[in-house]
């Protein structure tokens, strides 16, 4: 006795969708794991990264926070307040 075609194709169809949602779930569930694990190792990496550059900078010899001395000179980019002034009048 053999079934009939109908039957057949239903339970290949039903096959099919099983299948096909058991992958999608295990795609989903790989996907996470490996977004987790490269997440935590680009982390880490920073982590690391920072740690070498704080490394580098002795803490003694970093200019002061308030000290005019250590301010980029500033002089002959325009922002030469009373000589730029005087040089603009001058050149009137």
């Amino acid at each position: 006795m053999t079934a009939p075609a109908s039957t057949a194709a239903s339970v290949q169809q039903g096959l099919s969708v099983w299948l096909s949602a058991i992958i999608v779930v295990v795609a989903l569930l790989a996907g996470g794991f490996a977004f987790a694990s490269a997440f935590r190792e680009a982390y880490a990496l920073q982590d690391d990264v920072l740690r070498q550059v704080g490394a580098m900078f002795d803490p003694t010899h970093l200019p002061a926070p308030g000290n005019p001395a250590d301010a980029p000179n500033t002089q002959g980019l325009g922002q030469g307040g009373a000589r730029d002034r005087a040089s603009a009048s001058a050149s009137r």
